[in-house]
């Protein structure tokens, strides 16, 4: 589950519980109104744990590499201290930095490599070294002699 389904997780299930929806309900909810079949699995999965009588961040837990360490912990904090839809809302403000820093960098590193793209589109003479942008990358273009 990426950056940007959690945080939509996070906020959907953070406005639910603070609305009163008890939690396995709200994970139904959401469940059944997403349209990613994987994250949706994955919430049917945690409601299943919860309702075999696992706590919210156990069945998190057992979801392996589909949450960070960093969500499971701010979860079961939420749960000690009874707070869980103050704590998921943090969680999703923390996430949608995360996903701003994530598209930013991304920006930056197709904004270097556009004036690589359009050096390569200049030259008056076809590369002749094959695997083209990789190996420019690379500087391993050596019958290439200026550029």
């Amino acid at each position: 589950m990426g950056v940007f389904d959690q945080m939509v997780f996070c906020r959907q299930l953070s406005t639910m519980l603070k609305g009163g929806v008890p939690l396995i309900k709200g994970l139904d909810i959401i469940a059944g109104e997403t349209e990613n079949s994987a994250v949706q699995a994955a919430i049917v999965e945690i409601s299943h744990y919860i309702k075999q009588g696992e706590a919210f961040s156990v069945a998190i837990k057992r979801m392996g590499r589909l949450f960070p360490p960093i969500f499971t912990s701010i979860i079961e904090a939420g749960e000690r201290v009874g707070a869980l839809d103050v704590m998921l809302a943090r969680l999703t403000k923390y996430l949608a930095a995360q996903d701003r820093l994530g598209k930013k960098i991304i920006s930056a590193i197709a904004g270097l490599s556009s004036p690589i793209l359009q050096r390569t589109t200049d030259l008056k003479t076809p590369l002749k070294c094959g695997n083209g942008l990789k190996r420019i990358m690379e500087k391993k273009c050596s019958n290439q002699s200026s550029w």
